[in-house]
């Protein structure tokens, strides 16, 4: 039948009702990348456990043809997998009825009674080319499909139950034309071939959910097979790309089986399925997907020449896959029950990504990568929009705002805390017990935490659930008091304006001083909003936050932070080192701390050796820059940069030497572009020109490295002759590390005609929907360009939005939350005002946008001139306090 109109009763936002559960799918799909729609059908094996007229699932934009529900014998138990259940009886017919959001029923001609029954319907759908649930990529001058269909875009292409709750094992038929390669999630077992046409057959899947379904056809190339160690149980692993691009597989196919092995190793069982395919997707809306045995990524974070790759593309590219794999264990063999839940998913792996990086590429220093991370994603978490790691999830509409920095980051930097709180083996022991007891199940934060709790004896429900449950940040400010052996503790929500009152969190704090040359640590649990501990002796310094464990803001008397930044640098370690800017910049925002004090501090740590450390400053430079020094008149400004930040790039050099590690690679970036733009060297700008100009005369033979440094900067003072070649040169790039440098290059110029031009490429074939945001947010750090890529978008939203799709287009708001005046935010508010523009998930993001907008207008009007005037005094040839003292 066609379909009917939809019936708002039909929400596919809603939670569906669990008196239907599925238990088992044969899916059958014919699938030609080349034709213009698709067939399918599925067979849902279902347990009702009441008599029901209805079945309520998913599905949307299909014509079904025809369905029924036959009654299974012995409740559909023979078989492991259900695939020798019979049928008895004659079939029911069922009519297919719609509504908005993938709401979708199959109401009954007579009710079916308890018991196991066989859903069966076929349909076609249209094939499209946004790349959301199944969609289609034109490559090299051939078709491909993909699919991705976290979070609910599975209903977009089969019928089905698009819950994670709802796992089942799945049975996988592709029909496809002769010619092309056809992958699923599990080893093909059995193909024959048809009047053009070969019929893959794959085995069962254990238990799945069907976000983690996924499937690929289209004229692909497959690496060798390559194995894991005995840890990892050696499954097959294989790198898939489009054809052409199969020597750029080495990379991946030479890191990976060490990634698996060491997850295996601290996962403490072998990887969970028979074989790993990583799929190298030329548009993909997201980085990466972990689908169970398919694990698809953009080309970029997969794909690298080893010989021109640059060392941030191989960090993460290592990180990225450590993170989908890690996944394998958390999210696919155990599956949070609900999206609230979905921390459990992502926080592991972003944890797991760190500690298995830093065991295969410990040059990358992905631990303390993890901590500069973990400042970024606190600022987030200032905001009075921030949204708790357990947000409830209300309905299907909710989901997409749980894919943040705070499902991601903060849960992370939560099981950091917890790991160093309890102790590795206690912990190791508690994350043991919850896999054993959830393995191809379903589970949620109450039985992690539980576990977590009964391996260490600690009361981990109690304290966790203060930081999972309530958004924001602690703010810990610690003083020596009396005798000068007791520190004061005290705790409140770190924020920029009153917040409702906060339950009082439980904090794992380790306080770290100094007694002479021996430096103590004192473990306690801060759980009240005033707290005292008393030390072995009355410490010379202290640092309330050790090694930052905890995720919170600290805090010190001014005198004690002034002493520690001008004196003892020196005795505070890496992690505390790192994780200084962002702390000095958080204090200034609330009000607690002199801009002096803060440039000062910032003077200091920018002669740090460390990459992290300097290069946090870097990052402080550049807020200063676009939020609070104007565009015109900031050269006092830039000649500070210019003095803390050049004898860093001296030290390095501008082009990298072949002896040198990942350290200096990692930082020349950061370096250079904070020189061009907020120290506006133009001698710098103009030999980046000149570098990117001898790169493009010879683009295959191009050092990939040296092009994402040159093209950006030379963007800054590029003419129209310059974008014109970037523009011809993308489609000649010859790996996607160069292709995104030079999109990347078109969004960063600043004459305002050219801003516009570069802009206008996004809506050409030359670009991908995935690069909308690589094209436009070197946009939106100045005003000036901010405010044409605002006219630009306000021009060209409905274009855009078609391109991107809902799910990208919800996003749109972010690019705006640098926007530092009042007519910029009026013009962000009328840009997603009308209701066309405002998809799922849009409406949070843009509240967030606004309030991040608020926080940088306040910022430049209270700080502004104390800036100016410190950059006017520096600039003039008086020293910091911290050089003047090393000169």
């Amino acid at each position: 039948m066609a379909r009917s109109e939809l019936d708002p009763k039909l929400n596919g936002n809603q939670r569906l009702p669990r008196g239907v559960r599925p238990t088992r799918y044969a899916l059958t799909l014919w699938l030609d990348p080349a034709a213009a729609r698709f067939e399918g059908e599925v067979r849902i094996d279902v347990m009702v456990e009441a008599p029901t007229a209805r079945i309520r699932l998913h599905g949307r934009d299909f014509e079904v043809g025809d369905a029924t529900a036959t009654r299974l014998a012995d409740d559909g138990a023979a078989g492991g997998d259900g695939a020798a259940a019979e049928t008895v009886g004659e079939p029911v017919a069922l009519t297919a009825r719609f509504g908005p959001a993938g709401g979708m029923a199959l109401d009954a001609a007579r009710a079916l009674d308890v018991g196991a029954w066989r859903l069966r319907a076929r349909w076609t759908a249209a094939l499209g080319d946004v790349p959301e649930g199944m969609y289609r990529v034109e490559h090299g001058g051939a078709p491909y499909l993909f699919t991705q269909f976290e979070p609910l875009a599975a209903r977009r292409v089969f019928p089905c139950f698009d819950e994670p709750a709802f796992k089942a094992p799945f049975a996988v038929t592709l029909v496809a034309p002769k010619a092309l390669v056809a992958l699923a999630n599990t080893p093909r077992i059995e193909q024959s071939e048809r009047e053009g046409e070969v019929r893959h057959v794959f085995a069962p899947t254990p238990p799945l959910p069907t976000y983690l379904v996924a499937f690929a056809v289209g004229p692909f190339e497959l690496s060798e097979v390559v194995r894991g160690g005995e840890a990892s149980g050696g499954a097959p692993i294989r790198v898939v790309t489009t054809a052409g691009s199969g020597h750029l597989a080495r990379f991946a196919l030479d890191i990976t089986p060490g990634i698996v092995d060491a997850l295996a190793r601290r996962c403490g069982r072998p990887l969970p399925y028979r074989k790993l395919d990583l799929v190298g997707v030329p548009d993909f809306s997201a980085g990466a997907m972990e689908n169970v045995g398919l694990v698809t990524f953009r080309e970029r974070l997969l794909l690298l020449d080893r010989a021109s790759a640059s060392a941030s593309d191989r960090m993460w590219a290592t990180i990225v896959i450590a993170h989908e794999l890690a996944h394998m264990w958390f999210g696919n063999l155990v599956t949070m029950g609900w999206w609230d839940d979905l921390w459990l998913n992502e926080a592991f792996a972003t944890d797991l990504e760190t500690r298995v990086t830093d065991d295969v590429a410990p040059d990358f220093d992905a631990g303390l990568e993890a901590i500069r991370e973990t400042g970024a994603v606190m600022e987030h978490d200032a905001l009075a929009e921030a949204r708790a790691v357990r947000q409830p999830i209300v309905d299907g509409g909710d989901v997409l705002n749980a894919f943040d920095g705070i499902t991601y980051g903060k849960g992370a930097a939560l099981l950091r805390m917890t790991r160093g709180w309890l102790g590795d083996t206690a912990f190791d022991a508690g994350v043991d017990a919850y896999l054993t007891a959830h393995a191809h199940g379903t589970a949620g934060t109450d039985d992690l935490l539980v576990a977590l709790g009964e391996a260490s004896g600690e009361p981990v429900p109690g304290v966790l659930s203060t930081f999972l449950d309530q958004a924001g940040v602690p703010l810990v400010r610690a003083e020596l008091v009396d005798d000068g052996r007791t520190v004061e503790l005290r705790q409140r929500r770190y924020g920029l304006k009153e917040h409702p009152a906060s339950v009082p969190w439980k904090i794992p704090l380790v306080l770290r001083y100094g007694v002479g040359d021996t430096v103590h640590e004192r473990r306690v649990l801060l759980e009240r909003p005033v707290q005292r501990v008393t030390l072995d002796a009355a410490p010379e310094w202290l640092h309330p936050n050790g090694d930052e464990q905890a995720y919170v803001r600290w805090q010190l008397p001014p005198a004690a932070l002034g002493s520690l930044l001008a004196e003892r640098l020196d005795v505070l370690t890496a992690p505390e080192r790192v994780a200084l800017p962002s702390h000095l910049w958080a204090l200034l925002e609330i009000g607690a701390l002199p801009v002096e004090t803060m440039l000062d501090g910032y003077a200091a740590l920018a002669d740090d050796p460390h990459r992290l450390v300097f290069g946090g400053v870097v990052r402080a430079l550049r807020h200063l820059g676009r939020r609070v020094v104007p565009v015109e008149g900031g050269e006092a400004f830039a000649a500070w940069v210019r003095q803390l930040l050049r004898p860093q790039l001296d030290r390095i050099g501008t082009t990298a030497r072949a002896d040198e590690g990942d350290h200096a690679r990692l930082a020349r970036p950061e370096l250079v572009e904070a020189l061009a733009e907020q120290g506006r060297d133009r001698a710098l700008i103009a030999a980046m020109t000149e570098t990117l100009h001898a790169l493009l005369d010879d683009l295959a033979d191009a050092d990939a490295g040296k092009l994402q440094i040159a093209a950006p900067v030379a963007a800054l003072g590029g003419d129209a002759a310059l974008l014109d070649r970037l523009v011809a040169a993308i489609p000649h790039a010859p790996t996607p590390g160069h292709r995104v440098a030079l999109i990347k290059a078109l969004g960063g110029f600043t004459d305002a005609a050219l801003v516009d031009r570069g802009l206008a490429v996004f809506l050409t074939d030359a670009v991908r929907a995935q690069d909308v945001f690589t094209l436009m947010r070197p946009a939106t750090r100045r005003p000036d360009t901010r405010r044409r890529l605002l006219g630009w978008l306000d021009d060209n939203h409905a274009a855009v939005a078609r391109k991107v799709g809902s799910e990208m287009a919800a996003h749109l708001p972010e690019l705006f939350t640098g926007c530092s005046s009042l007519d910029e935010r009026t013009a962000v508010v009328a840009l997603f005002a009308p209701e066309e523009r405002r998809p799922p998930g849009l409406d949070r993001l843009l509240r967030q946008t606004l309030e991040a907008i608020d926080r940088n207008v306040r910022l430049a009007g209270r700080i502004g001139r104390s800036v100016s005037a410190y950059v006017s005094k520096r600039a003039d040839g008086t020293p910091t306090p911290s050089r003047e003292r090393s000169a």
